[in-house]
């Protein structure tokens, strides 16, 4: 089974889901963060010698179990967070804490494959400051855009462009038709530095072939549908592996 992991915000998450659900033979789930949070959602999650396994039992019935589940595809940005209401206000931060370490854990441990798996940074891959995301395309050989940064405030970056292009990536693939070979080949390598099997890569201008390609930044929690079937086909094969 594929399982889908989102917020209910995330309608681009769904729109993902209908679309997985509509081309595989396999069976497709949506879990919502928001159902796991409710007081009947029941969690067991193992780590042990032999390996980790979870198995969660939501209200609706529906069960998540390791042993069911072959593919994940996780949008999830922050954990369940509904028993903070029962911590005092001293106690927050750190249960905030436990419960996104937690939940690093029993994402990465429900399927075989986890499609933009967690990380210390991020909990549906890092996240990074636009400076960041710059110099690593400079690293992988693509050109970004100009930027002017202050000593003082050095995680904030004053850019000169007022538009940009978003373009889907998924597995270093970028799915764009137009992009010459050398934007792609850094495209690949940019995924494959930062760890991340979908990615989002902001180019300056509404059309970067007309302006030029000129790297802003990144983003792994990208708009799904902008890729439209051959987005999908690329994360259903990421599924498959």
């Amino acid at each position: 089974m594929w399982l889908v992991l989102a917020h209910g915000f995330d309608a681009s998450a769904v729109w993902a889901f209908q679309r997985l659900r509509a081309r595989s033979r396999r069976p497709v789930e949506l879990v919502l963060v928001e159902t796991l949070d409710t007081p009947h959602t029941r969690w067991v999650h193992r780590v042990g010698g032999d390996g980790a396994r979870v198995d969660v039992h939501l209200a609706d019935g529906r069960r998540l179990d390791t042993a069911r589940l072959h593919g994940v595809l996780n949008r999830l940005t922050w954990p369940p967070m509904g028993v903070i209401d029962a911590a005092g206000p001293a106690d927050g931060p750190y249960a905030r804490s436990e419960l996104t370490a937690f939940a690093v854990s029993w994402i990465r441990s429900l399927a075989p494959v986890v499609v933009n798996a967690p990380t210390p940074q991020g909990l549906c891959g890092r996240w990074r400051p636009s400076l960041h995301w710059r110099v690593l395309g400079v690293q992988v050989g693509l050109p970004i855009a100009s930027m002017r940064v202050a000593s003082t405030e050095p995680e904030v970056v004053d850019d000169d462009e007022t538009s940009s292009t978003t373009i889907l990536t998924v597995r270093g693939d970028l799915l764009c038709q137009g992009a010459p070979v050398a934007i792609r080949d850094g495209a690949r390598r940019l995924a494959a530095l930062s760890g991340t099997v979908i990615l989002g890569l902001r180019f300056a201008g509404t059309d970067p072939a007309r302006s030029g390609w000129r790297l802003l930044d990144a983003t792994p929690q990208p708009d799904l549908s902008a890729a439209g079937e051959a987005g999908i086909a690329a994360i259903e094969a990421v599924l498959s592996q």
